[in-house]
């Protein structure tokens, strides 16, 4: 019943890779060898080697999408990237009717005839995801990829030797390492946008929606709140009844040392016409504490939360590995994770044991909610009081079931919380009736009208 169609890349993939020691010409095609086939990784994207060398690689990948019903809404392109490079680029897969060997070659000057199917960020030995509407998708039994650096489509030469990936080869059994895509059919979730973090040291906690633009009737508000706090009372909700509390874990503590314990806590509200009182208030004057909204849309109005869960790690933890996860009841369930550090530590990974393993990598306020894969939106810290830290990640589970064990990796010890809240999307995503199966080249699910 899912509404994202996973589909794996068949075995056809490959790549081709150009240079030469003038830029124009190796953008244009110089030198053509074809690589990257069965167990071997094609270059995707540019370096310059040697300080004289332009070599840039292109990658191709194919995908079996006869089983897809719908019209598209989205799209996903992932990659993995055995390279510990590539980091901060950024890479496109556009739609080509790559043939094979050196022949599939497209000169840079000509990639922005392509349709852009997705684009993002680079991330150096780890899986790269790339997002869009599905621009020039079309209904085949076959689907073709190209993916290339978007500086040779922008014609902005390298600069050093490392601003490519190395895409891994499909190997047909679909394993967590073949490129896949996503197409979204129907409503998927969207972030509207993160606000400003919001500090106080004071009982009352007005947040703020500043920092997020597009508001609508309907939207889910997500407020996050860490503090550091004598007491082990709950927070009192804004006047209203707009607000209702998702979990918290109330912890008495204003340690200042590795024993440091905060209190986390997360509650949601249905947007009106207008924003609700945004103001909550602490059981007493906190020594400091932080607050943030996140605002998503397309979720289920009648029935928001499905499930929840509140967990406070041991002492001086730096590896967080919390029995924090919990079991969704439905496909496409959004997951908003808090933690709230004891100390002001910042986080750099986060990931569930079992679904979605696909780890976090840096901040970003933009870009929806991704589909099997987490994506961190706050990071925030202070040192004012006892210290603490709020840092918020999402990501859509795709097939309801447990998400085992939540880990990520702090700064700096201290105790933390884990608060985890799921979502149900809009029921209209319920008239998607999902299928399952495997080939030989693929695994893949498909949804149908």
């Amino acid at each position: 019943m899912s509404i994202y169609n996973l589909i794996y890349a068949s075995t056809s993939d490959y790549g081709v890779t150009s240079s030469d020691n003038t830029y124009a010409t190796a953008r244009s095609g110089s030198g053509l060898v074809a690589g990257g086939t069965g167990a071997s990784d094609a270059k995707a994207g540019q370096d310059l080697l040697g300080g004289a060398t332009y070599s840039i690689g292109q990658a191709y990948v194919e995908f079996d999408t006869s089983a897809v019903s719908g019209t598209p809404t989205g799209s996903t392109c992932s990659v993995k990237n055995t390279a510990a490079s590539g980091a901060g680029k950024t890479f496109e897969a556009r739609v080509s009717a790559w043939t094979s060997g050196t022949a599939s070659w497209v000169a840079g000057a000509s990639l922005s005839a392509l349709s852009l199917f997705a684009s993002g960020t680079g991330v150096s030995a780890a899986r790269c995801t790339l997002t869009g509407s599905a621009t020039g998708y079309t209904q085949t039994s076959s689907f073709k990829l190209l993916i290339c650096g978007a500086d040779q489509t922008n014609n902005v030469a390298p600069v050093a030797n490392n601003e490519s990936i190395l895409c891994v080869s499909a190997d047909a059994a679909g394993t967590t390492d073949d490129p896949y895509i996503i197409l979204t059919i129907g409503s998927a979730w969207a972030l509207v946008g993160v606000s400003n973090v919001v500090e106080v040291t004071t009982a009352s906690h007005a947040l703020v929606t500043t920092g997020i633009s597009g508001l609508a009737s309907g939207d889910l508000l997500v407020a996050c709140i860490s503090s550091r706090i004598a007491s082990a009372t709950q927070i009192t909700l804004p006047t209203g009844g707009a607000w209702t509390r998702v979990n918290s874990a109330e912890n008495n503590n204003t340690a200042t040392n590795t024993s440091a314990t905060p209190t986390g806590f997360m509650a949601y509200a249905i947007r009106g016409g207008s924003d609700p009182n945004l103001t909550f208030t602490h059981p007493t004057t906190p020594s400091v504490a932080l607050g943030v909204i996140l605002a998503y849309r397309n979720v289920n109005a009648s029935t928001p939360l499905d499930t929840s869960n509140a967990v406070t790690s041991g002492t001086n933890v730096t590896a967080i590995n919390v029995a924090a996860g919990v079991t969704t009841a439905e496909d496409d369930e959004l997951l908003v994770c808090l933690r709230a550090g004891g100390q002001e530590s910042t986080m750099t990974v986060w990931a569930a044991a079992t679904d979605p393993t696909t780890a976090s990598g840096a901040t970003t306020t933009t870009g929806d909610p991704a589909p099997n894969a987490w994506t961190e939106r706050v990071d925030s810290t202070t040192v004012t009081g006892a210290d603490t830290a709020l840092s918020v990640f999402d990501a859509v589970k795709t097939a309801a079931g447990a998400t085992g064990n939540m880990t990520g990796t702090a700064s700096q010890g201290s105790a933390h919380v884990v608060v985890t809240g799921a979502f149900k999307i809009v029921a209209a995503a319920a008239t998607f009736i999902a299928k399952s199966y495997i080939t030989t080249q693929a695994v893949q699910r498909a949804a149908f009208w």
